[in-house]
């Protein structure tokens, strides 16, 4: 199994919305339109489109800080995800709404947002690294989804902040999105979340990838 090191991200501040919105329907509907109106194409030549998962992999709430809510949605290509973003709302003085995204690419991307260029990723979003002592993937699939919840548990994360210091993150039990695209690179893999509340404030990528003509 091989881990992520970190990936790239941006925040883009929208405009606000009414307060009651972001606890309804409504608002769920509202992220999954802005997140549609995003063009993130990886920089090949000729740039290759990447296709968003129609529903939010997450919908997640921070009441702790800013009343903060939102919903996660993903963009792949061939069966692999690529690209990563949350679309959210907070409460400061007003109800704002932001934008924020990670790469999940080998490759350089680049994204517009109704037509106007939004984000520029000119690296590759993650570098992979074996993970120490891990076990060769199960042949099924069913086993490797139990070996990549045993591996996330080995990880943690934590988040410091100016009033309250260092915490500890809390991993998710399950993953945000699990992926068997069978490529000739990649053969299974699993996006993990830590969080506040349910808030993904970082984020895992373990993938069973071909090494030296094995999988590992």
């Amino acid at each position: 199994m091989w881990l992520t090191a970190a990936a790239l991200g941006l925040a883009v501040i929208g405009q606000a919305e009414p307060a009651e919105a972001s606890e309804s329907a409504a608002a769920i509907a509202s992220f999954a339109k802005e997140a549609a109106a995003y063009d993130i194409r990886l920089s090949t030549s000729p740039a290759e489109a990447l296709q968003i998962m129609p529903a939010p992999l997450l919908k997640w709430s921070n009441p702790a800080r800013n009343s903060e809510d939102g919903a996660v949605f993903l963009w792949l290509k061939d069966g692999r995800p690529e690209a990563i973003g949350s679309v959210f709302t907070y409460r400061r003085n007003k109800v704002n709404k932001k934008h924020e995204f990670h790469s999940l690419a080998m490759a350089p991307l680049s994204a517009t947002f109704r037509g106007i260029q939004a984000w520029k990723a000119p690296t590759a979003g993650v570098t992979f690294a074996p993970v120490p002592d891990a076990p060769l993937p199960a042949d099924s699939g069913r086993l490797r989804l139990i070996q990549l919840k045993s591996l996330a548990r080995d990880f943690s994360a934590s988040i410091e902040t100016r009033l309250s210091g260092i915490n500890e993150l809390r991993l998710l039990s399950q993953p945000l999105h699990r992926y068997e695209p069978n490529t000739a690179e990649v053969q299974d893999g699993a996006i993990f979340s830590f969080a506040v509340g349910t808030d993904p404030e970082a984020l895992l990528l373990l993938e069973s990838r071909k090494h030296k003509g094995e999988w590992r």
